[in-house]
């Protein structure tokens, strides 16, 4: 006679694999107070504006003019020319926007998987970020 143990149920073919991968294998550091970035914005590289629902992807690099500035997708602010964004560092996870914008937590010190990553990060450097 064939015994059964507790809550044994039959056998399956099927296979799952789970597992979790992180993006960000290490974070030291922060970008002070992160980034707003408010519907109507201007994206520099794609010529169009933010608008409600857009992704912005995990490891975007973003440049700010400073503290409180905002944020920006490339080193050229588009208003006229006269300040310079400087690299701040690359977001940490994905933002979606809202009816009123959307918050970026910035990494500015830290270690990226760019296999994890939708941007494309080959062959690019970013100081204080190390790409594996």
């Amino acid at each position: 006679m064939k015994e059964k143990y507790g809550n044994s149920f039959g056998g399956s073919s099927e296979s799952m694999k789970l597992g979790v991968s992180s993006p960000w294998i290490r974070v030291d550091e922060f970008y002070p107070g992160g980034a707003m970035l408010k519907v109507g914005d201007y994206k520099e590289t794609t010529s169009q504006t933010i608008k409600v629902g857009d992704k912005i992807p995990l490891g975007t690099p973003i440049y700010m003019t400073g503290l409180g500035g905002k944020p920006y997708d490339t080193n050229t602010t588009g208003e006229g020319q006269t300040a310079k964004a400087v690299f701040a560092g690359l977001t940490y996870e994905d933002a979606y926007v809202g009816e009123e914008g959307c918050s970026l937590t910035i990494v500015t010190r830290g270690t990226i998987n760019a296999e994890n990553v939708e941007v494309s990060l080959r062959e690019k450097t970013f100081p204080g970020i190390t790409i594996v």
